[in-house]
């Protein structure tokens, strides 16, 4: 998502993101870079819909790689309540990339 500092585009991106993931009527995981932080305006509004894998209040920081002070990675699973997350984990790693590897163990419920 946009990485300005006005979160306008990144609402927008989050609202077509959820249009489309809604059309597939499809399991799905959506993940990545949403340079927002858990009790944003964007983060809650995907929330609504889908499944956040990170359990509140944990210090799953993912930015920057080398001492991280905030998260802005993630991984939604939609629909929320068929998905069962196992377990999650914040790589370590400052050289692959500027931000922390997110990642999750999930179980999809039928």
């Amino acid at each position: 998502f946009d990485v300005n500092k006005d979160s306008t585009n990144r609402l927008a991106q989050a609202k077509t993101t959820i249009e489309l993931i809604k059309k597939t009527n499809m399991p799905t995981l959506f993940a990545g870079d949403l340079n927002d932080t858990p009790k944003s305006i964007v983060i809650k509004k995907l929330e609504k819909v889908m499944k956040n894998t990170e359990k509140r209040n944990t210090k799953a920081f993912t930015f920057p790689s080398v001492k991280p002070n905030r998260k802005i990675d993630y991984i939604f699973a939609y629909p929320k309540k068929r998905w069962k997350v196992i377990s999650t984990e914040v790589i370590t790693d400052t050289v692959a990339s500027d931000h922390r590897a997110y990642f999750a163990v999930l179980e999809y419920r039928k």
